[in-house]
């Protein structure tokens, strides 16, 4: 089992700096100097379709940037734990270079208008590749088990990771069928 890496302390004010150029225009923030920015959850009566997209497109951002970014600041041990996996060593030196290569890609597609159902629809077909395969592990399709190069999620068992994939396969999904609405 892998260990837990220490993620940075996330202050009230970064997230919301962060989070505000995803948030449609008419979400409610208030200005209150004293809170520096807080939603006001109690304006919002109902969750309507824009910001249901705009959320699911905000995960989708923040989970690929993460994993994207991860993969490369550690890319020796994610290249290592990818030669580690049951398929041809051609084949690990691909996907070590394509997969945080693809997560950055869907990153850059989301972020915009323009782009964004591409950025969703492939958000979905890398997040099902991820889950078939997580699936095979956990059923026992594979001789040996392979180690994890999930990074955060080193640290659950493939039951818990194949439900982690299939909550953003579910993300995906949600997001093209709003944006299609």
């Amino acid at each position: 089992m892998g260990h837990l890496r220490q993620c940075p302390k996330i202050t009230k004010n970064t997230l919301i700096l962060f989070l505000k150029p995803f948030l449609p225009t008419n979400f409610p923030i208030s200005n209150n100097k004293k809170n520096f920015e807080t939603i006001n959850i109690n304006k919002m009566n109902t969750l309507n379709l824009t910001h249901i997209y705009h959320i699911c497109t905000l995960i989708l951002v923040m989970m690929l940037g993460y994993t994207g970014m991860a993969k490369l600041v550690d890319f020796k041990g994610f290249r290592s734990a990818v030669l580690n996996q049951p398929f041809p060593s051609e084949w690990g030196e691909r996907i070590a270079v394509g997969v945080p290569a693809a997560e950055l890609l869907l990153v850059g597609l989301l972020l915009f208008d323009s782009t964004r159902l591409a950025g969703l629809v492939g958000s979905l077909v890398l997040m099902t590749a991820f889950t078939v395969y997580v699936g095979l592990i956990w059923i026992g399709a594979f001789e040996r088990t392979p180690c994890g190069c999930a990074g955060i999620l080193d640290a659950l068992g493939w039951g818990e990771h194949l439900a982690v994939n299939l909550v953003f396969v579910g993300i995906s999904v949600v997001g093209i069928y709003v944006y299609r609405k």
